[in-house]
């Protein structure tokens, strides 16, 4: 059976409201005057589109140190595998 970890909040108000600092990761604030839409995050509220990209960049770090790592295990391996055949 599925889990609900969180609840995401969504809010609605102008843009000079004070936003709510305690609910989870995800949940939205449309600001009616100027038609932002601010997602929070851990650091607190973010544009949408700023979010996303801050998210993809991190996505972006994290897949280049996996690739990193996977070319240091492939050199590695090959080194072992020419020395066995030695």
């Amino acid at each position: 059976m599925a889990k609900m970890l969180t609840s995401i909040k969504r809010f609605i108000g102008v843009s000079g409201e004070r936003k709510p600092m305690d609910c989870p990761n995800g949940s939205t604030f449309f600001e009616t005057d100027t038609g932002n839409m601010m997602v929070f995050q851990e650091d607190g509220w973010n544009l949408k589109d700023e979010a996303n990209i801050a998210l993809r960049l991190e996505m972006i770090h994290r897949l280049d140190s996996l690739l990193e790592e996977a070319k240091q295990t492939n050199e590695y391996l090959e080194m072992v595998a020419g020395s066995l055949n030695d």
